[in-house]
């Protein structure tokens, strides 16, 4: 069973919105992808509950493309695409805390972009179905509840310490 005192009501709530989001990677459809909503959300929520900033969010360069060791199926998928290749993918920071040395920050990632295919999205039982729910929206929402408690349990945690999403 789900602790209630650890992922909440709110966290379900989230991990559904972020499931129901389309973020198969462009590379794989050639469409849009929602990662930039889906992150959106995501770190709305985090500044809503922590002491959390975005400090960058935002598509990686274009001019990233003209590097040799980019490969051809990426080179071509974004000549394809254009703009929204990588307005498609884009990258994201939280920073809960003061920014800090590097000795003295925590840094955890995941990804919101999935791979095509559908699944209706249903939460029953406290079971997730739907794209990402295990690998790794899932994860990502089980992380921020994980923070939360802590915070709660230590609130001075951040005293010492910085944490990056």
């Amino acid at each position: 069973m789900i602790s209630k005192s650890l992922f909440t009501s709110d966290h379900v709530e989230l991990l559904h919105e972020l499931l129901k989001l389309d973020t198969v990677s462009p590379m794989e459809t050639g469409r849009v992808s929602e990662i930039m909503t889906a992150q959106t959300l995501y770190a709305n929520f985090a500044a809503e509950r922590t002491p959390c900033k975005v400090v960058h969010h935002a598509p990686p360069h274009p001019r990233l493309l003209q590097n040799e060791a980019i490969p051809l199926s990426v080179q071509e998928r974004a000549e394809e695409m254009g703009k929204a290749f990588w307005e498609s993918q884009p990258s994201m920071v939280l920073l809960i805390g003061e920014q800090r040395l590097l000795e003295e920050t925590v840094m955890f990632n995941f990804h919101m972009d999935t791979v095509e295919g559908s699944f209706p999205v249903s939460y029953e039982r406290e079971i997730f179905v739907g794209r990402g729910a295990v690998d790794m929206k899932g994860a990502g929402v089980a992380l921020l509840a994980g923070i939360q408690s802590a915070l709660a349990e230590e609130p001075d945690l951040l005293d010492d310490l910085s944490i990056l999403i």
